[in-house]
């Protein structure tokens, strides 16, 4: 996740420092998301990755470091969006509406410019979800011939052109 594609470009992400940055493809970087304040005047630290980069939108995570060790909890993370366009962000959820549930954490699958993310869906949980009707579109007709044995289902998810 410290390192992520975008189109012919790469984002390098530093947990510890406060800018972002994009290696050009003649070699050198340049400044792509400078946050305040620095991650380094917060307690709890919280740490920004990038994810899924568009030419509107940045797809983001916050991360912070606080664990509760008893109750064996990850560390909080917020999902948050910029929108280029009208200069703000929000937090956001993405729903696959042919399963109606959250999909994973997008910001941790970027993969390149043609495939923006990708969630893997375990087979024993399609096959539940097709047993109680909670299926639609293509997803139905995969789960329909799963078994709870098989293979994770794997989402491609590509930007609109």
């Amino acid at each position: 996740r410290l390192i992520t594609p975008v189109q012919d470009k790469w984002i390098l992400t530093e947990p510890s420092t406060y800018t972002i940055y994009r290696n050009e493809p003649n070699g050198g970087l340049q400044p792509f998301i400078t946050r305040t304040p620095s991650v380094r005047t917060m307690e709890p630290e919280i740490f920004l990755f990038p994810g899924v980069i568009t030419p509107r939108y940045y797809f983001l995570q916050t991360v912070k470091k606080e664990c509760d060790f008893e109750k064996n909890q990850d560390m909080p993370k917020t999902d948050l969006v910029f929108d280029r366009q009208e200069n703000k962000i929000y937090q956001y959820t993405v729903y696959n509406r042919d399963f109606n549930k959250r999909t994973e954490d997008m910001s941790a699958r970027c993969i390149n410019g043609e495939t923006a993310f990708y969630v893997t869906l375990e087979a024993n949980e399609l096959v539940e979800a097709y047993e109680k009707d909670k299926l639609n579109g293509p997803l139905k007709a995969i789960a329909a011939k799963l078994n709870e044995e098989d293979n994770p289902v794997i989402m491609i998810v590509k930007p609109k052109k």
